[in-house]
């Protein structure tokens, strides 16, 4: 498995892997939902609600990027974008909801524009919603390796990547124009549950001095009132957790076990209910936060 997100408000997760199958978990029960499974074409690499709650991306094997109404399911857009098939590895929305950027392996970041139209139609559930149109905007070119995960700015005026090869290129979402300058993002406020495996905040994720460049596959910083964690998977089958921010490289951590393989994926929820996924074992585990014993911080358990 590799695609893990969580609704915005409801207790439920995503998670999707190779087989193509996008299936939903119930959090706070721990089970899966009836009924929610979606059989996709192509091997699921990546996934995304927006903040609103009602858009679901996924991406794909073979350059597919399909986006779902959530939750009648009922497909918005779906277009292989790569002219060379690769994955779509990451797949974000922006707070506003306006943009959606989807990684790919082809050394692109491909930036899609979301509208909402006045004309109304009928869900599944005979509910009137707004129409919503997905559409291409830019192509976003500069990589010398594929990039692996992407976010935005908290107005969603920038869009980040980082790549294969440590590289941390930005780009401004309203004309797709690359911003060669990174001191001038220092500032930048960038989204909450920061997700990319590079940059000032995330220096301490590499203090192992076992990892190279491919070790870590995800990261994640916790949610609402206590935004002050740090998860992340990585090859050696571990879940670490760290202080956010993390800027120093010798950073300290505390290291779980669960997966009998790599750790693909980890993501806080809403309510800091922590999911991992595995690649080998094909496991979600989900973690709590409980009180350390001897001090007022918060770890995972």
């Amino acid at each position: 498995m590799w695609g893990l997100a969580h609704h915005p408000t409801h207790t439920l997760c995503a998670t999707g892997g190779v087989g193509g199958d996008v299936r939903f978990w119930n959090t706070h029960e721990r089970r899966p939902l009836v009924g929610k499974v979606i059989s996709c074409a192509e091997a699921v690499y990546s996934l995304s609600f927006n903040a609103q709650g009602d858009l679901f991306a996924i991406g794909q094997g073979e350059g597919l990027l399909t986006v779902l109404h959530f939750p009648s399911l009922s497909q918005v857009y779906s277009r292989r974008l790569s002219a060379t098939r690769e994955r779509i590895c990451d797949v974000r929305f922006s707070d506003d909801g306006i943009w959606l950027a989807a990684a790919c392996w082809d050394q692109k970041v491909y930036l899609l524009r979301v509208q909402y139209g006045a004309t109304l139609r009928v869900d599944v559930n005979d509910r009137a919603v707004k129409g919503i149109t997905v559409a291409l905007h830019a192509t976003l070119r500069g990589n010398s390796s594929s990039p692996l995960n992407v976010m935005f700015t908290k107005d969603g005026s920038i869009v980040m990547s980082n790549s294969k090869d440590t590289q941390i290129l930005f780009w401004r979402t309203k004309d797709g124009a690359r911003m060669t300058s990174a001191s001038m993002f220092r500032d930048a406020r960038w989204q909450d549950n920061w997700s990319c495996v590079l940059g000032w905040p995330v220096i301490g994720v590499w203090a192992d001095p076992e990892y190279d460049q491919t070790d870590v596959n995800a990261v994640h910083q916790s949610s609402g009132n206590n935004t002050r964690l740090l998860a992340l998977g990585d090859d050696n089958g571990k879940v670490k957790l760290l202080r956010f921010p993390s800027p120093y490289l010798n950073a300290r951590g505390v290291s779980y076990s669960g997966h009998a393989s790599h750790v693909t994926n980890v993501r806080f929820s809403p309510i800091n209910t922590l999911v991992s996924i595995g690649g080998g074992d094909h496991c979600v585990i989900q973690w709590k936060l409980v009180p350390r014993a001897r001090s007022s911080g918060r770890h995972a358990g």
